[in-house]
Order: C-alpha cells, then structure tokens, then sequence
C-alpha cells in the first residue's frame, strides 16, 4: 500500500472517485496505484502532484516518514472541478 498517497488524499477528504475525475485516469487504475499493485504512469503522478502539491516521491511512499513534508499541508482544501 502507498501509505503517503492514501494519507495525504484521506486527509484532503476526497473519495477515490473526485481524484480521479480531478486528475483523468480510471478508478481502478487509481485503486491498483494506492493500493500499490501498479507503478502508474508518469503523467498520473505529475497530476497527483500537482493535486495535492506534494512531491511525487512523498506521494508514492509505501511508508510515511512522520518528518515528511505533507503534514504541513494537512486539511489544505483542494479546489475540485466545478462538476463536483
């Protein structure tokens, strides 16, 4: 499990499916990623990162560094698409 990218998207308080309709890719896609099953494209980390505004690599972290830059940004609203 990617335990940095699972956080940081609990924290922002988005499902699943706003991720993806925020970054383009399928939910199962998404769900293989968090979950650690598939690496995932570079295109879908870029967008992850520029989602969260959190570096890839503390994104694609299978265990969380409690020094880790994100937990600065803890309960940062994420602006959605307007379809939301």
């Amino acid at each position: 499990m990617r335990d940095g990218l699972k956080i940081i998207r609990e924290d922002r308080g988005l499902t699943q499916g706003q991720v993806v309709t925020s970054i383009g890719c399928s939910i199962r896609m998404y769900r293989f990623i968090e979950a650690g099953q598939r690496e995932g494209k570079g295109w879908i980390w870029d967008a992850l990162q520029d989602l969260f505004g959190v570096n890839q690599r503390e994104l694609r972290a299978t265990t969380v560094d409690p020094a880790c830059s994100f937990g600065i940004y803890v309960k940062t609203e994420v602006p959605l698409p307007a379809q939301l």
